[in-house]
C-alpha cells in the first residue's frame, strides 16, 4: 500500500478528530465532559497498568466523585464489578444521565455504578470493602487529609491499592483554581486574599453564582504541599509504591524564589499509588518538609 493511499484512508479520522477538537474548544461543557469521561479514566488505567493492575472485576471507590462524570467513564470503560462514587455533596444522577446523553456517551447509567453521599471525614462503607480506591483532583479540597486517608485505608482490603492524583498544588502556578479571573501565573502568591476577593467581586465574569462559589472554594483550599501529602499518607498507614510528579517549565518572579521552595513552585501536581502498610511496619511520624531517615537493612 502506498503512503498516499494510507494517508488518504487516515484522513477521515484526522478530520473527525480535528472537527471534534474545534467543537470542544468552543463548547466548555463538551470539553469538560470528555476530559473527565475519557481523559482522566485513560490516565488512571495507564498508571495502574504500569503496576500490573486491571480494574476489571474489582470493587472500586471514587472518593470525591463530584458530578460523577469520571465515575461514569471508569464504570463503562474500565469494567469494574462495582464502582461507588463518594462525595460530600449528593451526585445528581438525573443530571449526569442528561449530560451523558447530550454528549452521546451513554443512554443509561450502568448497573455497576452507584453514588453515596459521605461526610467530610467518614465513608459510609464497611471495613475492607474495596479492592481499589481512586481520587482525582480532590485532595486539595480535603480539610483533614490524614483523617480521610485513614478512612480510605480502612475500607481497602489489605492488599488493595490507592491511586491518588492531586492537581494543582496550592503553591504551583495555577494553585488558586481561579484562572478564569487571573490568567497570570502565581497571582495568588503575589496578592493578598483580600485583593483577590476585591478583583473577583468587581469582575464577576458574567456569573455571580460561579464567582461566589469559586471564591469560597479558594478560601477553603487546604494549601497542602507534596511533603504534607507524604506525611499524611504515612500517618494514615500507607506505603507509597509508585510516583509521578507533574511538572513543566515555569517563569518566576524573583521574590517567589526567595519566599518559597523551588520544589513547591515547580511541582504542579502528582500521581501516585499507595498500598496499606503491613501491620509489622512501625514508623516514627514524618513531619512535613523533613526527609524521613532511611530504614536500616539487616546485614546478610
Amino acid at each position: 500500500m502506498s503512503s498516499s493511499t494510507r494517508s488518504a484512508r487516515g484522513w477521515p479520522r484526522r478530520a473527525a478528530r480535528t472537527a471534534r477538537r474545534l467543537f470542544e474548544e468552543n463548547d466548555p461543557e463538551a470539553r469538560w465532559f470528555r476530559d473527565h469521561f475519557e481523559g482522566a479514566p485513560r490516565e488512571i488505567a495507564a498508571f495502574l497498568q504500569g503496576a500490573d493492575i486491571d480494574l476489571r472485576g474489582l470493587r472500586v471507590a471514587d472518593v470525591g466523585c463530584g458530578d460523577g462524570i469520571m465515575a461514569l467513564g471508569v464504570a463503562l470503560n474500565l469494567g469494574p464489578a462495582q464502582l461507588v462514587g463518594f462525595d460530600v455533596n449528593p451526585t445528581d444522577r438525573d443530571g449526569l444521565l442528561a449530560r451523558a446523553r447530550a454528549q452521546g456517551a451513554a443512554k443509561a447509567l450502568p448497573e455497576n455504578l452507584q453514588f453515596v453521599q459521605c461526610s467530610a471525614t467518614e465513608l459510609p462503607a464497611t471495613d475492607e470493602s474495596f479492592d481499589v480506591v481512586y481520587t482525582w483532583s480532590a485532595f486539595e479540597h480535603v480539610g483533614e487529609p490524614a483523617r480521610v486517608l485513614a478512612e480510605i485505608r480502612r475500607v481497602l482490603v489489605p492488599n488493595g491499592v490507592l491511586f491518588l492524583q492531586l492537581w494543582p498544588f496550592f503553591l504551583s502556578e495555577r494553585g488558586s483554581h481561579l484562572w478564569d479571573w487571573f490568567p497570570q501565573p502565581f497571582h495568588h502568591l503575589l496578592s493578598s486574599d483580600d485583593e483577590i476577593e476585591e478583583v473577583m467581586t468587581r469582575d464577576r465574569n458574567g456569573d455571580d453564582f460561579m464567582t461566589r462559589y469559586m471564591l469560597d472554594e479558594y478560601k477553603k483550599l487546604n494549601r497542602i504541599s507534596l511533603d504534607d501529602l507524604q506525611a499524611a499518607l504515612l500517618e494514615a498507614g500507607f506505603d507509597i509504591v509508585r510516583l509521578e510528579l507533574i511538572t513543566h517549565l515555569v517563569a518566576l518572579e524573583p521574590e517567589l524564589a526567595r519566599r518559597h521552595r523551588l520544589s513547591d513552585l515547580g511541582t504542579s501536581g502528582v500521581k501516585l499509588l499507595a498500598r496499606p502498610s503491613k501491620p509489622s511496619v512501625v514508623r516514627e511520624p514524618v513531619v512535613a518538609g523533613e526527609v524521613p531517615e532511611p530504614e536500616e537493612r539487616a546485614q546478610p
